[in-house]
């Protein structure tokens, strides 16, 4: 069965996709995306909001406002689910806000404000996370996009650049400007193999 992935007010949840009459969402588990947050402390709560989501074959990751980065472990459907959750892997990615989560196989990309692009390794069993490889991209980046069949990723830039790396070693292997004009930045990106 396929399930779906959702993040807001700081909870990550899972859908089962029903397939009677059509596709339709079904209520499933919720986990929570953060460690236990205080009302009385406002700015706490909101330097960690989660804004960013993957899933992949080995668990689903979220990024935050304050450049963590959390990985819950386990095949779909079963990361979060109900009786089932491990408090989720939680690691500093990233010196700025995570703009960009993808899995390129069991590989863990991310991008952020601070300008870098990092592959991350591991997290098998709930285990840690390490940075493999990282590309600092010259400007604040706004979206990642990952094309599994051809192992590429790109990214969008404050500059109004689309970079395309090698998703393996994120080697830069083109860039284009589609931005001319100051302020146009790449909030978006996404592949097609045709």
């Amino acid at each position: 069965e396929p399930f779906a992935y959702s993040i807001g007010c700081n909870r990550v949840r899972e859908w089962g996709l029903a397939r009677a009459r059509g596709t339709a969402f079904a209520a499933g588990a919720e986990g929570a995306g953060l460690e236990p947050q205080s009302a009385s402390n406002p700015a706490e709560v909101r330097g960690r909001d989660i804004l960013r989501l993957a899933a992949g074959d080995a668990g689903v990751a979220a990024g935050s406002v304050d450049g963590a980065l959390r990985f819950w472990a386990g095949a779909r459907g079963s990361a979060l689910g109900a009786g089932r959750q491990a408090p989720p892997t939680r690691w500093q990615g990233h010196e700025g806000r995570v703009t960009g989560l993808a899995f390129c196989g069991a590989a863990l990309l991310s991008c952020s404000l601070d300008g870098r692009v990092r592959r991350w390794m591991g997290g098998v069993g709930g285990g840690s996370w390490e940075a493999y490889a990282e590309a600092d991209l010259g400007a604040r980046l706004h979206a990642l996009s990952v094309c599994a069949q051809t192992s590429l990723a790109c990214c969008g830039t404050s500059e109004g650049d689309v970079v395309a790396l090698d998703a393996r070693t994120l080697a830069e292997v083109g860039r284009v400007s589609v931005g001319a004009r100051v302020g146009a930045l790449v909030s978006g990106a996404a592949w097609l193999v045709a």
